[in-house]
C-alpha cells in the first residue's frame, strides 16, 4: 500500500476537485450544461452515436450512414470529429440508459483524472519529487483549457490523453522504447482527429528541445528523428481504415486549408488578451464582461492559465543559472511566441485555416513542465531574482486590465470583475513567491495553495455558468424531446400509419426550430428519428456548398455556415419534403402547396402534407451548367453540373419520358427498389452525392454524377429495373489495406527488436 501512497492522495486531490466543480450542479439538481455546443450539437450526435451502435450489435452493421442527420449524411467519416470512436463515448454507450447530462458529467469527472494521472505518468520520467508531480498534474487537469474544455467534449478528451503522446516521445529519447509512442498516436487519432494534427505539428518542436536538454547536443538528432517519424507514420497508418475516409471527406470543406492572408491580427484586444491570460483563469470571464472581447470566438478563446504558480515559475525559468537549460527555454517560447503573435503562425497549428488559439493547450503542457523543473532545481534560481520577478508580475496583473481599459476608453465599472479576478491572481503570485523565497517546504504550502486556488475559482465558474432558469432543468430538457413523442421511434411509427406508402418512402419532414423544437437545436429532428432539414454541424458534407452557393437563404437566417436551415419553397419541393409540424399555420414556409391532414396531433399540433412532394429519385427532362441557373424552381426539371464534358455526357440520357421509383426500403447502409422508365432517362436522388455510394442497376454499377447543388444523378434504362444503392465510406478499403499493411510491419519491427534485445542481454 506504502507504494501506491501517492497515488492515492493524487485521486483524492482530484476526487475534491472534481467535486469543486460539479457540486452546485449536484446542489442544485440542476443538469450539468456547460457549453456552448452541448446542447445544439453534441446531445445529438452522442445519441446517434449510440443508436448506431445499438444497430451494430443488433444485425452487425457497421455505423457507416445516418438517415437521420441533415439529409442523410457519411456518420462515420463526417462525425469522426465529434468522437465516433472516443474510448469515453464507447464507455459511455453502455451507461446510455443514464441522464444524458448526467452521464456526461460522470465523463467529464473521470476525463479530469484521466488527466491527473496520465500527466503524473508523464512527469514521473523527470524523476521529479512526488508532491511536485501532484502539483503538475493537477495544473494540467484543472488548467483554463481542461475546464473550457470540459464543455467540449471530443476535446476534453483528446486533452486528458494527451501526456501519453509526450510520455511515449520521453521513453523514446530516453530508453528507444516505441510502444507508448505508437500505441498513444492510435488512441489520439480515434479520439480527435482534429488536436491530433496540431500535437503532430509541435512535434518537431519538443522532439528537438527535448533532446537538445537530454543530450546536450543536436549531434544525431536527425538518424534518431527519422526513427521516430517511421514509427510515426507507421502508427498512423494503422488507423487508416478511419483516417483516411475522414481526410476525403473533408478535403473539400472550405474551413480546411490555406492561410489567413493577415500578417497582424486586426484587433488590438487579441494581442493584450496573449499578454494576459497566462495570469487569470479566463474561463472566468470569456463570454461575459470580457474586455478583451474580440469579433470572433476562437480569437476570443485563449485559454493559457494552469495556476498562479505556472505562471510565476515560465518567467524565474529564464533566470536558470544553467546556462543550456536556460538558452532551451529561451529558444522554445520563443518560437511559441512568433507562432502566437501572428495569425498565419495560428492558422498553422489550426490546419493551415482560420486562426485559432486552441493550440495554445501545447503552451500550457510546456508552462507546467518548465514549473515542475523551475521547483525541482530551485537551488538553480537567485531568491532575490525570484523576489523581483514576483512583484513585477504582481504589478503587471494588477495594471492589464485598467490599463486596457484606458486604452480602449471603456467604462471601468463595467469590468469591476475582471478587475478583481486579475487583483486576486496579482496577490496569489506574490504569496506563492514568499512561499518559493522563505519557505523550507514550499512544495507542500504551494501544493495545499494551488488546490485551494483551482477548488476556489472551479466552484465559482460552474456557479456561475449554472442555468438556474426553466431552460435549464431537467424537465425542460426532457421536455423539448418529447413535443412530437413520448417514446423513441413513435413519431415513425404513426408516420407510416398514416399513410401506408410511408413504409416504403425516405421523404423529409419540415420541423420549425423556433417553436416544435423550442429554439434548442436545428438538430431536433436527429431525437425523432426523421429526415429534416436542418443541422448544426461543423462536418456537414462539403459537396453541399454548391447547395448553399446557389440557394444562400440556407445560412441566411442564423448568419453562420455551421447552421443550415432550409425554408424555401424550391428546396422544400425539390427536397422531397412530405410533411410539416407546426403549431400555426403562420409557421409554414411560404408558398408550398400545404394541405392540413391533422389539425389536432398530440393535443395542439397541426400536421400538413405537400401537396406537390416528388419521391427521393426523379427524373429530368434537360440538362444545363449552373451559370445558366436563372430560377431555383428549375432545380425540379433541369440537371444541373459544372462542365460542359458533363453536359454532353448527361445530354444523351434526359427525356421527356415518364420515369418513377417503386416500393423503397432504406436501412443502415443500403437501399433497396426498383425503377420503371418508358424509354430510360436520368434520374436525380436527393441524397447528398458521396463516393461511398455503390449504385447497381439490375446488378451492373452504375456511373453517378455531381448534380443539382450536391446530389446523385445517373443514368436508367428503359423498362423494369432493380436498385441497389450500399454504401461503404470512400476510402475505407484502401484505409484497411493500409492498416492491415503498417499493423503487420510494427509488429514484425517489434518482434525483430525483442530478439534481438534478448540476444543482447544473453
Amino acid at each position: 500500500m506504502k507504494k501506491y501512497k501517492n497515488y492515492f492522495i493524487l485521486a483524492g486531490i482530484t476526487l475534491l476537485l472534481c467535486l469543486c466543480c460539479f457540486l452546485p450542479n449536484l446542489i442544485s439538481q440542476i443538469p450539468l450544461t456547460y457549453g456552448t455546443d452541448l446542447k445544439p450539437q453534441q446531445y445529438f450526435f452522442i445519441k446517434e452515436i449510440y443508436r448506431l451502435y445499438d444497430q451494430f450489435f443488433q444485425n452487425g452493421t457497421l455505423p457507416f450512414y445516418s438517415w437521420n442527420l441533415f439529409l442523410g449524411t457519411n456518420f462515420f467519416a463526417g462525425m469522426s470529429f465529434y468522437g465516433n470512436m472516443d474510448i469515453f463515448n464507447i464507455l459511455g454507450y453502455f451507461l446510455k440508459e443514464m441522464n444524458f447530462f448526467d452521464l456526461e458529467m460522470l465523463l467529464t469527472c473521470l476525463k479530469m483524472f484521466v488527466a491527473s494521472f496520465t500527466m503524473y505518468a508523464f512527469l514521473s520520467k523527470f524523476k521529479f519529487d512526488p508532491k511536485i508531480k501532484m502539483l503538475g498534474s493537477i495544473c494540467f487537469a484543472f488548467s483554463s483549457w481542461a475546464i473550457f474544455f470540459s464543455g467540449q467534449l471530443m476535446f476534453f478528451s483528446f486533452y486528458c490523453l494527451m501526456p501519453l503522446y509526450f510520455l511515449g516521445m520521453e521513453s523514446y529519447l530516453r530508453e528507444k522504447k516505441f510502444i507508448l509512442f505508437c500505441f498513444s498516436i492510435i488512441l489520439l487519432i480515434f479520439t480527435n482527429w482534429y488536436f491530433f494534427y496540431t500535437i503532430s505539428f509541435f512535434s518537431p518542436i519538443y522532439f528537438i528541445y527535448r533532446y537538445y536538454l537530454i543530450h546536450g547536443t543536436l549531434k544525431g538528432l536527425l538518424k534518431n528523428a527519422s526513427i521516430l517519424v517511421i514509427f510515426y507514420l507507421l502508427s498512423v497508418g494503422i488507423t487508416m481504415f478511419y483516417f483516411l475516409p475522414t481526410i476525403l471527406y473533408l478535403s473539400g470543406n472550405n474551413r480546411v486549408g490555406g492561410l489567413t492572408g493577415l500578417l497582424f491580427f486586426d484587433e488590438i484586444q487579441t494581442y493584450l488578451h496573449q499578454l494576459a491570460s497566462m495570469f487569470a483563469p479566463n474561463y472566468m470571464y470569456l463570454y461575459s464582461n470580457n474586455i478583451f472581447e474580440t469579433k470572433w470566438h476562437v480569437t476570443r478563446e485563449i485559454c493559457m492559465w494552469a495556476g498562479s504558480l505556472t505562471s510565476l515559475c515560465v518567467f524565474i525559468s529564464f533566470t536558470n543559472k544553467d546556462k543550456k537549460e536556460k538558452f532551451a527555454n529561451i529558444i522554445l517560447y520563443s518560437i511559441l511566441l512568433l507562432i502566437l503573435i501572428f495569425p498565419n503562425g495560428n492558422a498553422m497549428m489550426h490546419g493551415f485555416s482560420e486562426s485559432s488559439f486552441r493550440w495554445t493547450m501545447l503552451i500550457s503542457f510546456i508552462n507546467i513542465l518548465t514549473m515542475c523543473n523551475v521547483l525541482s532545481k530551485i537551488t538553480n534560481f537567485n531568491k532575490q531574482t525570484i523576489k523581483k520577478i514576483a512583484l513585477i508580475l504582481a504589478i503587471y496583473c494588477l495594471c492589464i486590465v485598467p490599463l486596457t481599459i484606458l486604452v480602449l476608453g471603456k467604462n471601468m465599472i463595467n469590468y469591476l470583475p475582471q478587475i478583481l479576478l486579475f487583483a486576486s491572481s496579482s496577490l496569489l503570485i506574490l504569496i506563492y513567491g514568499f512561499i518559493i523565497v522563505k519557505k523550507e517546504s514550499f512544495v507542500k504550502l504551494c501544493l495545499i495553495l494551488t488546490v485551494i486556488e483551482l477548488g476556489l475559482f472551479n466552484t465559482m465558474l460552474y456557479a456561475l455558468k449554472m442555468d438556474r432558469t426553466s431552460i435549464g432543468t431537467y424537465e425542460f430538457n426532457n421536455s423539448v424531446m418529447h413535443v412530437l413523442q413520448d417514446n423513441e421511434g413513435e413519431l415513425k411509427s404513426y408516420l407510416n400509419e398514416l399513410e401506408e406508402s410511408n413504409y416504403y418512402e425516405y421523404y423529409r419532414v419540415y420541423i420549425p426550430n423556433e417553436t416544435i423544437c423550442w429554439n434548442y437545436s436545428s438538430n431536433c429532428p436527429v431525437e425523432y428519428g426523421v429526415n429534416g432539414l436542418s443541422t448544426y454541424m461543423s462536418t456537414t458534407s462539403p459537396v453541399l456548398n454548391k447547395l448553399i452557393q446557389i440557394d444562400p437563404s440556407i445560412t441566411a437566417k442564423y448568419r453562420s455556415s455551421l447552421i443550415l436551415n432550409i425554408e424555401s419553397k424550391e428546396m422544400i419541393n425539390f427536397l422531397n419534403t412530405k410533411y410539416a409540424f407546426v403549431f400555426d399555420e403562420a409557421d409554414l414556409p411560404s408558398g408550398v402547396n400545404w394541405q392540413i391532414i391533422v389539425p389536432n396531433y398530440r393535443g395542439s399540433i397541426k400536421i400538413y402534407k405537400n401537396l406537390d412532394y416528388r419521391p427521393l429519385a426523379t427524373s429530368y427532362s434537360s440538362v444545363k451548367k449552373y451559370d445558366e441557373l436563372q430560377s431555383l424552381d428549375e432545380l425540379l426539371t433541369t440537371v444541373f453540373v459544372e462542365t460542359d464534358e458533363e453536359v454532353t455526357e448527361i445530354s444523351q440520357f434526359v427525356n421527356n419520358a415518364s420515369s418513377s421509383i417503386g416500393k423503397l426500403t432504406y436501412e443502415a447502409n443500403q437501399v433497396i427498389s426498383t425503377l420503371s422508365s418508358e424509354q430510360g432517362g436520368f434520374m436525380v436522388l436527393t441524397l447528398p452525392y458521396d463516393k461511398g455510394w455503390k449504385i447497381l442497376i439490375n446488378g451492373q454499377e452504375v456511373k453517378t454524377y455531381v448534380v443539382n447543388g450536391g446530389f446523385i444523378g445517373f443514368n436508367i434504362p428503359a423498362g423494369e429495373s432493380s436498385l441497389e444503392m450500399y454504401f461503404t465510406p470512400n476510402g475505407f478499403k484502401t484505409g484497411a489495406i493500409l492498416s492491415i499493411i503498417s499493423t503487420l510491419v510494427l509488429s514484425s519491427i517489434t518482434i525483430v527488436l525483442t530478439i534481438r534485445k534478448k540476444k543482447k542481454l544473453n
